[in-house]
């Protein structure tokens, strides 16, 4: 029992021992740049800075190679609203990747004295690096439980309005419940009446249609229906 016992400790010092040695080594790499940190790569990101990722995630220029988490890394990147989800890798001798999957608002809203940014969910959130993205109107209360709109007309609207390739076009968007949906473009001051119908594909292939004859024909309209022949003869 004894021997075993002194084997187990002799075991156990010397892989303290190796152990130590190579954290000595380590640390001996790193003061002299030989495992430092000296770039991070950041990719995937098409709004947000780098410089705000790099930030957010506590990576520094300088620090150990292996002197982080991974999971304090990725859990800081996506506790931001904005960032879906992150991943990243060690390249040795100095450089880290980060890929960033970002989750951009596709409006904004104000409710009461504060705006929000606003998904394609019609999840809620306090601040951004977006695009020009349009500002959502609304007539009446807007409903929201749980940071979360729960009016059904807005969130199909919201869905498809995520799906829009040149969003920043649109200016913004007013919802109505007597009159319906109502949709102005950053190019031409026009009222163009939507009605109830759900703001999918179809709808927005139709505004921006609208758009482009209004400039080339150069006309000058307050209102156009979108469902209706009108002044510029488009059914």
């Amino acid at each position: 029992m004894g021997r075993r016992l002194a084997s187990l400790l002799l075991s156990v010092f010397f892989v303290g021992v190796i152990v130590a040695v190579h954290m000595v080594v380590y640390r001996l790499l790193v003061a002299n740049d030989m495992l430092s940190l000296r770039d991070v790569v950041v990719e995937g990101n098409r709004y947000i800075p780098s410089e705000e990722i790099l930030h957010l995630s506590g990576l520094r220029k300088g620090m150990g190679i292996f002197d982080f988490s991974w999971d304090v890394v990725i859990t800081r990147l996506t506790n931001r609203p904005y960032i879906r989800s992150a991943r990243g890798e060690r390249v040795l001798p100095w450089t880290v990747r980060l890929h960033i999957e970002e989750n951009m608002p596709v409006g904004v809203v104000v409710i009461g004295a504060n705006a929000f940014f606003v998904d394609q969910e019609g999840v809620l959130y306090p601040s951004a690096r977006a695009p020009r993205v349009p500002r959502l109107e609304f007539t009446y209360p807007l409903s929201v439980e749980k940071g979360r709109i729960s009016d059904d007309w807005v969130l199909s609207g919201l869905k498809y309005l995520g799906k829009v390739t040149n969003i920043e076009k649109i200016e913004r968007i007013l919802f109505d419940r007597k009159t319906g949906a109502h949709v102005w473009l950053r190019s031409i001051p026009v009222d163009i009446w939507v009605g109830h119908e759900v703001l999918d594909e179809e709808v927005w292939e139709r505004v921006f249609a609208l758009e482009r004859e209004v400039i080339e024909k150069k006309l000058s309209l307050k209102t156009i229906n979108l469902h209706r022949e009108n002044a510029i003869g488009y059914q």
